[in-house]
């Protein structure tokens, strides 16, 4: 296996997020999206890389549905692949809540975001 294929394994990013627009509510809290992403990839094997992370709810609302989109990316920028895939649950005010996607092209590094999530009520972290 090649070094570059060992870099995504052994790093974990914190990614910005995009959130999209008919699904966040509010001006002021529109300036800072309330998710934080970190994630780590596996080993590149014939089924492709496993990536698993978090989604960190840093909002006071308890929200559900967040969806993600990862972009496999090569050293130059370019896109080799993407996947769509949900958290798991709901993610509370403060918390966090774990995501798997079970295959992805092999690439030097992966964008994830948050594409889509429904509030759900205020609540205390």
């Amino acid at each position: 296996m090649t070094t570059w294929l060992r870099w995504p394994a052994l790093a974990a990013l914190v990614v910005g997020v995009a959130v999209s627009g008919p699904a966040w509510a509010g001006p002021s809290e529109a300036e800072t999206p309330p998710f934080r992403v970190e994630w780590r990839a596996s080993d590149a094997s014939a089924s492709g890389v496993r990536l698993q992370g978090y989604v960190y709810n840093e909002s006071r609302y308890l929200v559900t549905n967040v969806r993600l989109r990862i972009v496999a990316m090569d050293g130059r920028g370019r896109a080799l692949g993407e996947a769509f895939t949900w958290v798991f649950g709901d993610v509370p005010a403060g918390g966090r809540t774990d995501f798997a996607v079970p295959s992805m092209a092999p690439a030097t590094t992966y964008h994830v975001t948050v594409v889509w999530f429904d509030r759900v009520a205020p609540s205390q972290p």
